[in-house]
C-alpha cells in the first residue's frame, strides 16, 4: 500500500467460530481467509475453506455474500498440489486468491492491497455505518485452533 490508507481488521480462529464471533462479522465489509496451506494440520485446505464457507451461510447467507478474499497462507512449508487445488477451488468460486508468507514476506503486499480495493469499494456501495462501527475486514484463519 504506497499511500497511507486505514482499514480496521480483526483476526479470528476458524474451529469453532461461533454465535458471538459471527455476530461481529456481520458489521464488517470484506472477509480474509487465511488457509494454512503447509500440510500440518493433516487436513486439506480445501476443506477448512469449505467448513468455513458452510458455518457463514448457515449463520446468514448475507455474511456468506460479502466480498472475500483467500489467502494461502504458509506458502513457504506448502505442497504446490494443495495449495494449487485450493487455488481452483475459490477461483471457481469467484474469489481472489492470493499465496502468501509471514517468514518470507511473499505475496503480503498484493495482499494488502487487493483488500484495500475490496474495502474501498464496499465502504463506496455501503450505506453509511453508525458512528461506532469502524470494522472493514476480518482475518479469518481456517486451520488455528481456538483460543
Amino acid at each position: 500500500m504506497q499511500t497511507p490508507r486505514s482499514v480496521t481488521t480483526a483476526v479470528i480462529p476458524a474451529a469453532g467460530l461461533g454465535t458471538r464471533f459471527l455476530k461481529h462479522i456481520e458489521r464488517t465489509k470484506v472477509l480474509i481467509h487465511l488457509v494454512d496451506v503447509s500440510g500440518a494440520s493433516g487436513r486439506s485446505p480445501v476443506d477448512d475453506f469449505d467448513v468455513i464457507q458452510r458455518e457463514l451461510r448457515l449463520y446468514d447467507p448475507a455474511v456468506a455474500g460479502k466480498p472475500q478474499i483467500v489467502a494461502a497462507s504458509k506458502m513457504d512449508a506448502a505442497t504446490e498440489t494443495d495449495v494449487d487445488a485450493l487455488e481452483r477451488h475459490v477461483r471457481a468460486q469467484g474469489l481472489a486468491f492470493h499465496r502468501i508468507s509471514a517468514v518470507t514476506g511473499a505475496g503480503l503486499d498484493a495482499l494488502l492491497e487487493a483488500a484495500w480495493h475490496h474495502v474501498a469499494e464496499a465502504r463506496r456501495e455501503a450505506p453509511p455505518a453508525p458512528p461506532d462501527v469502524t470494522d472493514d475486514a476480518w482475518l479469518v484463519a481456517a486451520g488455528l485452533p481456538p483460543r
